[in-house]
């Protein structure tokens, strides 16, 4: 059961990375005009901005098309999570994982 400790805390990584974004968002949206720089700490800077796109504003206007992308990309990550192993058994049954990972010699 260790891959779902892995896995649980993925999760919790996750939750935080969002949570953390989504904070910072909320802050710059109050307290920054649109176009202004806040230097946060180091070489951290935050800059109030609008993207009306995707991953730096890819896209942009895409409608119908990136939610139908994303939700796709959802569900393949969704599946491959619940059965990581599941595509090597279906690829080839008589390939083991050791197999997979480093080569080892066959003796004849």
């Amino acid at each position: 059961m260790k891959s779902r400790r892995y896995l649980g805390l993925a999760g919790l990584i996750a939750v935080f990375v969002v949570l953390a974004d989504q904070l910072s968002k909320i802050e710059v949206r109050a307290n920054v005009s649109v176009g202004e720089r806040v230097d946060v700490i180091g070489p951290l800077e935050f800059t109030h901005t609008h993207n009306d796109g995707v991953a730096f504003g890819m896209a942009s206007g895409g409608g119908i098309v990136v939610i139908l992308l994303s939700l796709g990309a959802l569900v393949a990550l969704g599946a491959f999570l619940a059965h990581p192993f599941r595509l090597v058994e279906l690829t080839s049954r008589h390939t083991s994982i050791a197999q997979l990972t480093r080569h080892t010699p066959r003796s004849s």
